[in-house]
């Protein structure tokens, strides 16, 4: 793997892919993030097994393609300090230097293949509901929301969105508080129902 990106977009995106690695687990390969370069993009991704981001953007300088995954504690304030523009990434057996602006940064790549890929979900349909809108519903449903983190109350430490033809319902619970809003659709697509985890939501 070889490649050369602006620095203040890998910032964002490893930023956007840290927000899901796990922060307590057993397994290591979750506090870390994937970069995948491929196709002319560079993907980042988190997982933790609950919550799952990826995030792509679009490449100009890939010499060689290829896959690693690194850890985000160590990689971000890199990315964060370094004063070069660009930075290049180049994979030398099971480490990854990263260079830019007379700096460098040697990482040890993780087994790419123990990491659960986020999947690249197919958009064809989608439903469409308007941002302030959604973030509204979230917040005057989440106070209701369980805090706890018994498995035995999972099914209300979240909050159920449920996608109908007369809009998109959040609803938020605790068994003794109730929280329900509807949000108006700007665009429609088939029912569905998902309990979307509190961490996703905060």
């Amino acid at each position: 793997m070889r490649f050369s990106h602006q620095r203040s977009q890998l910032l964002a995106a490893v930023a956007v892919a840290d927000s899901a690695t796990a922060q307590r687990t057993t397994n290591p390969i979750l506090t870390c993030i994937k970069l995948v370069v491929a196709e002319r993009k560079i993907v980042a991704m988190g997982n933790d097994n609950e919550i799952g981001v990826r995030y792509e953007m679009d490449a100009d300088d890939i010499e060689m393609e290829g896959v690693c995954v690194l850890p985000p504690e160590k990689l971000s304030p890199f990315l964060r300090d370094c004063h070069g523009e660009r930075l290049t990434f180049r994979e030398s057996g099971d480490s990854v230097n990263v260079t830019g602006n007379g700096a460098k940064l040697s990482l040890t790549s993780q087994d790419a293949a123990t990491f659960p890929d986020v999947p690249n979900l197919d958009a064809t349909d989608t439903c469409e509901v308007n941002r302030v809108a959604l973030a509204d519903a979230i917040a005057r449903c989440l106070p209701c929301a369980d805090k706890t983190e018994a498995s035995a109350r999972w099914a209300v430490t979240g909050l159920l969105f449920e996608v109908a033809k007369t809009g998109l319902i959040v609803v938020g619970t605790d068994t003794r508080r109730l929280g329900v809003v509807n949000c108006e659709l700007v665009r429609t697509c088939e029912p569905t129902t998902g309990l979307i985890p509190r961490r996703t939501c905060e």
